[in-house]
């Protein structure tokens, strides 16, 4: 919640309430309902989120990294309002929340109004057991969704990748920003031509015939991540874009240039400099 300085404890007063005297009312919870159910709905018209999921659950199997952000749509309208109490019960508890602020707000003016709209959470969940806390294993395997519907075909190629506390998380981040992203849509004719591109990624993507788009992705975790190439494109050339998201790691391992690293270094600093408000800062 962003507030003014002098709002503040207004503002820790509206989210301990929310927090401590939620009704959850049952004509609110069948409104929530739909609302959900048009962002799933509008979630499956979007391809790339679509495959994203199926990532997930390709590589989470078994665990709740691996099940959809939103939930299945058979499910939504399933969810009572004695589901949603009991999750509160389970998992609003003193020891399972953090709370933070950003800003011109002084350290003990939080705690004092912390303890004030927030004491009345309980320590413990009373020893109820929480499920999924082990830690998700990253698991390799392939997938293929046939859509006849569809007209253009994507493809991820994604491996296991370092978390957010690894020393190679910046690293990471880095070699993210030098692969890039391409979008044909975006791109003027003139561009197309590697040497105006200033990416050696478009080298390889360009010879790709009908690829419309590319992305690089990183999602680090506390405890785990993914990291990979999503590929959109012409139905005919799976096989290309399979194949190059397979390999491109290892070419650039072999012809990376130090111009390469210096332009994502340069990208990488401005993007951070970018996150300079305090819900940036506090999340």
């Amino acid at each position: 919640m962003l507030a003014f300085k002098n709002d503040v404890p207004h503002a820790v007063d509206v989210l301990g309430d929310m927090l401590t005297n939620s009704s959850y009312q049952r004509y609110h919870v069948e409104l929530e309902k739909d609302t959900i159910w048009q962002e799933l709905q509008a979630t499956n018209d979007d391809q790339f989120e679509t495959l994203m999921e199926h990532v997930y659950s390709n590589v989470y199997s078994g665990h709740m990294m691996g099940l959809p952000i939103l939930g299945e749509v058979d499910n939504i309208h399933k969810i009572t309002r004695e589901m949603i109490v009991g999750f509160h019960k389970r998992m609003y508890y003193g020891e399972n929340i953090v709370i933070v602020g950003t800003g011109n707000i002084e350290h003990n003016t939080l705690v004092d109004l912390a303890e004030q709209h927030f004491g009345r959470l309980p320590r413990t969940n009373g020893g109820i057991e929480i499920l999924n806390t082990e830690q998700p294993k990253f698991k390799p395997g392939l997938l293929y969704v046939r859509d006849e519907i569809m007209q253009t075909q994507n493809v991820g190629v994604f491996y296991n990748a370092p978390p957010w506390g690894h020393p190679d998380f910046y690293a990471f981040l880095l070699l993210q920003r030098i692969f890039g992203n391409y979008s044909q849509d975006l791109l003027h004719e003139s561009l197309n031509d590697v040497m105006g591109q200033h990416n050696m990624m478009h080298d390889f993507v360009k010879r790709v015939p009908d690829l419309e788009r590319y992305d690089c992705i990183y999602s680090p975790y506390s405890d785990s991540a993914i990291f990979g190439h999503y590929f959109a494109g012409s139905p005919a050339f799976t096989e290309e874009m399979s194949y190059i998201g397979g390999i491109i790691g290892s070419v650039f391992a072999n012809y990376l240039s130090d111009s390469d690293v210096t332009r994502a270094k340069y990208k990488l600093y401005h993007e951070l400099l970018g996150v300079q408000a305090a819900s940036d800062i506090m999340q």
